[in-house]
This record gives C-alpha cells, structure tokens and sequence, in this order.
C-alpha cells in the first residue's frame, strides 16, 4: 500500500517535472519562419561568394 503510494507520488513528480522543463524549453526556444531561413542562407551564399571572388 505504502509502495503503490510512493510510485504514484514519483510517477506524478516525474511527469509534471519533465512536463514543465519542456514547456519552458518550447517557450525560451525561438521558432524561425522558413522564409527567413532562406533568405539567411542566400545572404551566407552571397557573402561566400564575394569573398571568394576577391581572392582572385
């Protein structure tokens, strides 16, 4: 009796622990439009390639 009380008791303090560390996380974790990724990636690509038109 004593047992089954102790691992509901660890059961629930384990879910709402791991539950609440990953709303926390969701929340601090900054979601990035596609279109900015991209538009991220094709300014890395143009400063790539200038940089590496000068070398020459």
């Amino acid at each position: 009796m004593i047992e089954d009380m102790e691992l509901k008791l660890r059961t629930t303090l384990q879910t709402i622990y791991f539950g609440k560390t990953k709303d926390i996380v969701n929340e601090l974790r900054q979601v990035m439009p596609v279109s900015v990724l991209k538009s991220r990636s094709a300014l890395q690509q143009q400063i790539a390639g200038a940089i590496g038109g000068r070398g020459n």
